[in-house]
């Protein structure tokens, strides 16, 4: 099951050319939205995609109502990026695959924190920090 039209296909080439063919039943489906109406399952494989998953949880439990008694869900999840630079490539600062990965890390907690800061802005207490901010007068 994938919402990947190409991936599917992939593997319905590869059970073919392994002789399995009959043996596996692809489905196209987008789980955000639910899980389709099929019938039971012996196995549900799922690879690095419960991640990109808005509600993992209600994923779960759906895949799990939809095995078959004794059916079997293995999940195989990263728990970071993998490497493949050494830390000094031979140019520049060592650590630049590190820092790729932080990279986006620290973009979505500036984002957090500007939205923070702007749905609850720090006001100064007392009246001459608010007169040094600029705020001369301040609601209570």
């Amino acid at each position: 099951m994938s919402s990947a039209a190409q991936l599917l296909q992939r593997l319905e080439d590869k059970a073919r050319d392994l002789g399995v063919a009959d043996r596996i039943h692809t489905v196209r489906a987008d789980l955000d939205a639910g899980w389709p109406a099929i019938d039971p399952v012996d196995l549900v494989w799922a690879s690095s995609a419960l991640h990109h998953m808005a509600d993992p949880d209600r994923v779960l439990t759906e895949v799990l109502a939809g095995l078959h008694p004794g059916g079997l869900l293995a999940v195989a999840e990263m728990d970071a990026f993998p490497r493949f630079l050494l830390d000094d490539i031979g140019i520049g600062r060592r650590g630049l695959e590190e820092r790729c990965h932080a990279a986006p890390i620290a973009r979505r907690h500036r984002s957090l924190r500007s939205g923070i800061a702007a749905a609850h802005p720090v006001q100064p207490r007392r009246p001459d920090e608010r007169r040094r901010s600029g705020h001369a007068r301040y609601p209570h």
